[in-house]
């Protein structure tokens, strides 16, 4: 029963926050709140999180986290911040005006609500969350590696780690392609997981939380270790080629190539095929 009436009231105090930004952003006009309101939310959260870190970057004095520092006495210079800070205003720039840009936003065309009508419950969002999480790993993990493929990785994602001392808004300095295919990474799981756009807000919130930690350059106690985001690309990418070498050994078989064509006369045999 007690549980009950926790998600009873969890629920109403989803549907009452939702009625107030529902009142204060167009009302039955969801416009809005599907198209302009996420980039502006993003934006606002973004910078709310890593304005502080960019002080911390300046002032080591003043951080109460510096004892945390993973690159202890390392911290970038203001000139490469400062470029670093108008890309990435560019890129988010570049992210809303997509969603401004007639057909860039195609949320209310597939469905989505925005308004009082079919509000996610605490219990919904409970497993929707979740959801985005691995949908998202599982796109940005093949983004991700295919941008360290030799051209990609020279021509767009070198960018990225151009950022050798990790700060917060590393997690957005990115070359605007890479960025904006790394960002459908972002947007898409919410769109498949639900019908309404308070699931995107709330997974927003979650995801900047969780990429802020991941580039701040602290290990902070009582979160996930941020040096694990240091060896994802080598790790996580060298896993995908030797899969995809596997797969392409596999595929050189005479086996496989007797299936894939009947008409082979060659005998089925199975063994290892020549090295890559």
């Amino acid at each position: 029963v007690l549980s009950r009436r926790m998600l009873a009231t969890l629920d109403d105090t989803i549907v009452r926050t939702w009625s107030t930004v529902v009142a204060h952003t167009g009302g039955d006009d969801d416009y809005y709140r599907l198209c302009v309101l996420p980039s502006g939310f993003a934006f606002v959260l973004f910078w709310t999180l890593n304005i502080p870190l960019l002080l911390f970057n300046f002032i080591p004095a003043l951080s109460p986290i510096e004892r945390f520092k993973i690159q202890k006495g390392r911290h970038e210079p203001k000139k490469k911040v400062v470029w670093m800070i108008l890309l990435v205003l560019f890129n988010q720039g570049l992210a809303a005006g997509l969603q401004l840009v007639p057909g860039g936003c195609t949320a209310k065309e597939q469905g989505v609500a925005a308004g009082l009508s079919g509000v996610p419950t605490a219990l919904s969002l409970a497993w929707q969350l979740p959801a985005c999480a691995m949908i998202y790993d599982v796109m940005f993990f093949f983004v991700h590696c295919t941008m360290h493929t030799k051209w990609l990785y020279r021509n767009v994602h070198y960018v990225h780690h151009r950022s050798k001392i990790t700060i917060g808004i590393s997690s957005a300095y990115f070359h605007p392609v890479d960025y904006v295919l790394s960002g459908l990474a972002v947007m898409v799981p919410p769109l498949l997981v639900s019908t309404h756009v308070l699931t995107t807000f709330c997974w927003l919130v979650l995801f900047m939380l969780e990429t802020t930690n991941a580039h701040c350059g602290y290990r902070l106690p009582l979160l996930p270790d941020a040096r694990a985001n240091m060896l994802s690309d080598a790790n996580d990418c060298a896993r995908l080629r030797h899969g995809v070498r596997t797969l392409a050994a596999l595929l050189q078989t005479q086996a496989v190539r007797a299936l894939c064509d009947p008409a082979a006369d060659a005998p089925v045999t199975l063994g290892r095929s020549a090295p890559l």
